[in-house]
């Protein structure tokens, strides 16, 4: 009948090609070593029976370590019971005042007052030697909370006197005094004296806390 027969067309491929494999994140970028002396070797796990004497300082993930003990261990997180972790000038990690504020580690000690961290969105100032972590909003026995108030460049208490500052209750904070003014049940406070930790605003006729009109 004189048609002609249709080419053949290959058809698109249904499965679409596999994407290449991601390349492997870089390596920590390491700081430099201002601690005078050679820079500190990279960490290398110790084998036939050698380690690394007490004050040997390596580099590992990112981090500078110092040997607490005779060890073979690896240096983890932000220091261990065999390693402490240091600063690029070979000064201790933890060090007091809000210029050195970390991010708080559970492994570590802190081994008195005036260590500044991080916590669950707060900011906390250690009052004495603990190990234990900022408890609630208020911080606990051991720490207490701060902020910087809008304008200022210093921490200052994050619960202060004054209509001015006042925050929602926090149950583990102690309110030092008279004068502090918190909200709680769609309601405004303000403390007639001490309070301790705890104590809830309009619970009892008896409450150290007055209902502000």
């Amino acid at each position: 009948d004189g048609s002609e027969t249709p080419p053949v067309v290959d058809e698109p491929p249904t499965t679409p090609p596999a994407e290449p494999e991601p390349s492997p994140p870089a390596p920590p970028a390491r700081p430099v070593w201002t601690g005078g002396g050679t820079p500190p070797p990279d960490y290398a796990t110790p084998t036939g029976g050698n380690g690394y004497a007490a004050g040997s300082v390596v580099f590992h993930n990112g981090k500078y370590y110092k040997s607490k003990v005779w060890t073979t261990s690896e240096p983890t997180d932000d220091g261990d019971s065999n390693w402490d972790r240091v600063r690029p000038n070979g000064q201790p990690w933890l060090q007091t005042g809000p210029e050195n504020i970390t991010t708080y580690d559970p492994n570590l000690t802190y081994g008195g007052a005036g260590y500044y961290v991080t916590y669950n969105g707060g900011t906390y100032k250690s009052k004495y030697h603990t190990n234990s972590a900022p408890a609630g909003c208020g911080g606990g026995n051991d720490w207490e909370r701060v902020e910087k108030p809008d304008g200022s460049s210093e921490y200052k208490e994050y619960f202060r006197p004054g209509a001015a500052n006042v925050k929602p209750w926090c149950s583990t904070a102690v309110y030092p005094g008279a004068e502090y003014y918190v909200t709680h049940d769609s309601a405004t406070y303000k403390s007639k004296w001490s309070v301790s930790a705890g104590n809830i605003p309009g619970a009892t006729a008896w409450s150290p806390w007055e209902l502000v009109p």
